[in-house]
């Protein structure tokens, strides 16, 4: 799998109403498109989601799309998000595919890049994301974040 290229519905479970807050965004060229996984970096901005070992932690999925050209300071520009640490279900994609048995509810799963997740296995830095709710399929899973 790999990063999202266009904006994608966001699904949550039993079509509840989405959280979410608007964050500063680092500087630098970015597109962020709806769905997407977002990180928090070293300095506190959110960044395209990445198994990035300069990356903090997982920051949500982007809620509303942005494209921010070369240039500016970091803060200069805010995105909002369905942050993690607040219950809610979304659906993702996973990278590798998983089963019944490696997919089950409450087992740990990781940023990839800015379109999946996957369990520890299959990262190297460990972003924590959430815990399965629910398999659904090989590459799709419901996760609260």
């Amino acid at each position: 799998m790999a990063d999202q290229t266009a904006n994608k519905i966001i699904e949550t479970y039993d079509n509840a109403p989405v959280l979410w807050i608007e964050v500063p965004l680092a500087a630098g060229a970015i597109t962020l498109y709806r769905g997407e996984n977002v990180n928090i970096d070293s300095a506190g901005y959110y960044v395209k989601g990445s198994d990035s070992a300069t990356d903090l932690f997982f920051g949500g999925v982007v809620w509303e799309p942005i494209v921010q050209a070369a240039g500016g300071s970091n803060g200069d520009n805010t995105i909002r998000i369905i942050p993690p640490h607040t219950g809610q279900i979304v659906k993702f994609k996973t990278a590798t595919g998983l089963t019944r048995i490696t997919g089950a509810s409450g087992t740990k799963v990781y940023v990839v890049d800015g379109g999946t997740v996957d369990l520890a296995a299959a990262t190297t830095n460990d972003i924590l994301v959430g815990t399965i709710f629910r398999w659904i399929a090989a590459n799709d899973i419901w996760v609260t974040i």
